[in-house]
């Protein structure tokens, strides 16, 4: 039977009253499957884009590099200084490589809700999955390529409209008559 477009059964009925099951059949039973493995995907950027594919429906632009990067690390105090229990941690700054995965955001990826809700736990599985040390996402944003209309925003273009308008053949005092005659 359908009840709200959902598919279900009646399980038992029972002084009038039907108990609808709207689990899939296969529910609570072990399921066995057979597959066959058709490939091994042993590239780390063909893992990431498949993870993503899973994760998002997407396959973004991505890539491996390794940076290196300046990082605050804790000196070890030296054993024969005083013991100051209440002195702060020194810290020293070195650099370190870390494998970063890139990431190029599309737009439709920016607007996907998975995405949105989800990136710190995608970026962790990634991480935790292909084994880089972090992910950075990078969103290009190409000159005002179809997003907004030019001139709706004070300061971002449309100097041709303020230029018309300096043209423009209009009497201030015919506005005003106007104006006074359309509140009479």
């Amino acid at each position: 039977m359908q009840v709200d477009g959902q598919q279900g059964y009646i399980s038992t009925i029972i002084g009038g009253r039907a108990r609808v099951d709207f689990n899939h059949p296969l529910a609570g039973e072990d399921v066995e499957y057979e597959f066959e493995v058709l490939d091994v995907v042993d590239d780390r950027e063909q893992q990431a884009a498949g993870l993503f594919e899973m994760y998002l429906g997407l396959e973004p632009e991505l890539w491996i590099e390794t940076d290196e990067v300046e990082e605050e690390v804790p000196v070890e105090p030296d054993e024969d200084a005083d013991e100051d229990e209440d002195a702060e941690p020194e810290f020293e700054t070195e650099v370190v490589e870390k494998e970063t995965l890139y990431l190029e955001a599309t737009p439709q990826m920016t607007m996907n809700q998975q995405w949105m809700m989800g990136k710190q736990q995608i970026g962790q599985d990634i991480i935790d999955q292909i084994g880089v040390d972090r992910v950075i996402v990078q969103e290009v944003i190409d000159g005002m390529g179809g997003m907004g209309m030019p001139g709706m925003m004070g300061g971002m273009g449309g100097g041709d409209i303020e230029e018309a308008l300096e043209d423009a053949d209009v009497d201030a005092d015919e506005i005003v008559d106007e104006l006074e005659g359309a509140e009479e």
